[in-house]
């Protein structure tokens, strides 16, 4: 299976099993598409005078630019999806098609945007290599990945809330990574994450229903409402407290199997979002009252009530097991045994430890990598790929070895404070753990950055969260 994009047609409370994806396209949706549907996500617009095709002369072409149409994958209202082939660069891409505005905006204001979201470069971001306009309509030309969506995959796989928070904290990356860079989605759901067949979780269509012209005041053409924040009901355009409103609608959907809001029209939708009414959970779903707490707080009706960002979201969705206290408790088993039976590290193996722990990074950005990246890029242009490997290298050595410092002064703190007796804070070491993931993450998806995803590859880099970050203040678990 590849790339492709579905739009959600649960039913508006979100209760019973989760609902089946359309067929695998860009299945239409909406008041354009079809009649009033019961089971449709937002409210029926009468039909309104017909329009002219918005893919009129573009369901058979055969070449788009550079790039030869192999097959469609689908058709929606929010695009047309083919299989193409770029053959600069010898690869299988997926091409996608806007429809042509109405709206009267000039097409370079849209591949404007469309540019400004091929910066995007992170491992757990679907990547845009090109955008363009054929035939007055403008194009995207994205990653081909093999694999499903999550909404299929949590469907189909049926794992357990552990594995669903894990799956939604690596989506959760990629829309921080987006957020860092500026660029709002619009429009995230479970329909819009690609969990590909080598195990990666991408975000993607990253503003595509902007791009396509839709009206922020009648987004249930594509679907979305039942994710959608109180704000943007009411109208507001879309922001990163708006993405993280949609993003805790999903996990919670996730987590539980019913979506957080009962609503039966979009009046009732409007107010259930605005007065915070989520739904009680299920009997018989073990979920961490962290995770919910934190769940809960980026459902609150107020975007200030949110968490800050998405960064700060993530840090308090831990992964399943022991909390705080739980921490509290072992640490205390430890330092009783400690002082009952004179337990403790001898300084020498403390430092052999965290010396150990500090050049973790180091070994896996290394003379070795770099060998292979250069081959892996030897198609590429020349003198792009020897300043994006120097860029890299003076990038990602210098966060390896920064990693290196605070990892090792984390883990001989942790250590005096064992040996004397006391509890030792695990904070930064869950932080930098984070940190470290993310980096291990980019450094293995630098090898499929090709062409013009190559030349975002420093960017990307550039945009890994600092190991300064994680201190008491602005990283900290709840009980």
């Amino acid at each position: 299976m590849g790339y492709h994009g579905t739009v959600d047609h649960g039913s508006p409370t979100g209760s019973g099993p989760r609902p089946a994806d359309p067929p695998e396209g860009v299945a239409p949706c909406g008041p354009d598409a079809r009649g009033p549907d019961p089971d449709a996500t937002g409210p029926y617009d009468p039909p309104r005078a017909r329009t002219p095709d918005p893919y009129a002369g573009l369901r058979d072409l055969r070449r788009v630019g550079r790039f030869s149409i192999l097959e469609r994958l689908g058709e929606g209202g929010e695009g047309i999806v083919f299989a193409a082939y770029d053959p600069r660069l010898d690869r299988r891409v997926a091409l996608k098609i806007l429809p042509r505005r109405e709206d009267g905006r000039p097409v370079e204001d849209a591949l404007r945007e469309a540019r400004a979201m091929a910066r995007l470069a992170d491992p757990h971001v679907l990547s845009v290599f090109d955008a363009g306009v054929v035939d007055g309509a403008v194009y995207v030309v994205l990653e081909f990945v093999r694999g499903r969506t999550l909404a299929a995959y949590l469907r189909e796989a049926d794992p357990s809330p552990a594995e669903v928070l894990d799956l939604y904290r690596r989506a959760g990356r990629g829309l921080a990574a987006a957020h860092r860079a500026g660029v709002v989605h619009g429009d995230f759901k479970p329909a819009n994450v690609l969990v590909g067949d080598d195990g990666r979780v991408r975000v993607m269509d990253f503003g595509l229903a902007r791009l396509a012209g839709a009206d922020e005041r009648h987004l249930s053409r594509f679907g979305t409402l039942a994710y959608m924040a109180p704000e943007r009901l009411r109208g507001a355009p879309a922001t990163a407290a708006s993405d993280q409103f949609s993003f805790c609608v999903a996990l919670y959907e996730g987590l539980y199997g019913a979506r957080p809001f009962v609503w039966e029209d979009f009046e009732d939708l409007v107010r259930a979002t605005e007065a915070g009414e989520v739904r009680p959970p299920p009997s018989g779903v073990r979920v961490p009252g962290r995770v919910r707490r934190a769940v809960l707080r980026g459902l609150a009706p107020d975007p200030s009530d949110r968490f800050p960002s998405m960064d700060a979201l993530l840090s308090r969705l831990s992964r399943f097991g022991i909390g705080r206290r739980g921490i509290a408790a072992v640490v205390a088993l430890t330092a009783g045994v400690a002082a009952a039976g004179g337990y403790g590290i001898h300084r020498g193996a403390v430092d052999e430890v965290c010396r150990a722990r500090a050049a973790r990074l180091s070994s896996v950005w290394t003379e070795d990598r770099r060998r292979a990246l250069a081959r892996a890029w030897a198609g590429e242009d020349p003198e792009l790929v020897a300043s994006t490997l120097a860029r890299l290298d003076e990038r990602l050595s210098a966060y390896a070895a920064a990693w290196g410092a605070a990892a090792e002064a984390a883990c001989r703190t942790q250590e005096d404070a064992r040996a004397e007796g006391k509890a030792a804070s695990h904070v930064r070491a869950y932080c930098l753990e984070r940190n470290a993931r993310a980096f291990e993450a980019f450094v293995e998806a630098l090898a499929s950055m090709g062409g013009d995803g190559l030349a975002r590859a420093a960017e990307g880099a550039a945009s890994l969260p600092e190991p300064g970050t994680c201190d008491e203040e602005g990283f900290r678990f709840d009980a």
